[in-house]
């Protein structure tokens, strides 16, 4: 994999795009397809969030085996941006002080796209964790090109809280189940929280504690009632019988 004119990336990152692309690339066509966002991807990471990139395979001269060089190329950086300020829109749960923390890039700093990345997941999972099942985030930005800034909007769907609603048990001997529902009990009306299904599932499950609730559990919204139903099939209940 060759690159031209990627000064703004270091030395590290030009080889873990090529081993990225050796391990990922299909026909050249899709592997320089590949190679290019990866680039632009990475530029933007620095800031240069406006950065033209080329990516083309180019036939390797004087063999006979069809090989490809890829070519990677920066056509033209464009201007370094920083964040101006973030500004959340139609958010009611918290205050906007508490969502602009979540972000891990502040006013003044380069602007990333892999750190916007992370703080809207980040936003994600301090929404769910209060009970904000149907969350949705929809980001904007709005470029000053005087001061190479960018201001970044998001836009915020919170919906209802949900809470969680009944225990169903499938393929467990009765007396077991009833036993599980039981302790569901003290669970079902409360609001929605991932953690705490893993805690119910690290106390009635503790061989499976390392184990993620998603792999043996099922979860099913209601926007009616406004409710998270939790399924079990016990098809081969592994957590149990170790």
């Amino acid at each position: 994999m060759l690159f031209k004119n990627t000064g703004g990336l270091s030395e590290r990152e030009r080889r873990a795009l090529a081993k990225r692309v050796r391990r990922d690339g299909g026909s050249p066509d899709d592997t320089a397809a590949m190679a290019e966002e990866l680039v632009r991807a990475s530029c933007q990471n620095e800031g240069y969030f406006k950065v033209k990139v080329s990516g083309m395979a180019e036939a390797v001269a004087d063999t006979d085996d069809r090989q490809f060089d890829i070519v990677v190329k920066v056509l033209d950086y464009g201007k370094r941006y920083r964040l101006q300020e973030i500004d959340f829109r139609n958010a009611k749960a918290f205050p906007e002080e508490e969502l602009v923390k979540l972000i891990p890039v502040q006013p003044g700093e380069v602007f990333r796209r892999a750190r916007i990345a992370k703080g809207l997941e980040a936003l994600q999972q301090h929404y769910l964790a209060a009970g904000y099942v149907n969350i949705t985030f929809i980001p904007g930005t709005e470029f000053d090109e005087t001061d190479a800034t960018i201001r970044l909007d998001i836009d915020v769907d919170e919906g209802k809280v949900f809470r969680w609603g009944e225990l169903l048990i499938i393929g467990l001997e009765s007396t077991k189940a009833q036993k599980l529902i039981d302790g569901w009990q003290d669970l079902r009306g409360k609001t929605y929280s991932p953690d705490a299904l893993r805690e119910f599932c690290d106390r009635f499950f503790p061989a499976a504690r390392d184990t993620d609730p998603a792999k043996y559990t099922q979860k099913r919204a209601n926007v009616r009632t406004g409710t998270v139903d939790v399924f079990i099939e016990f098809v081969s209940p592994w957590w149990i019988s170790n």
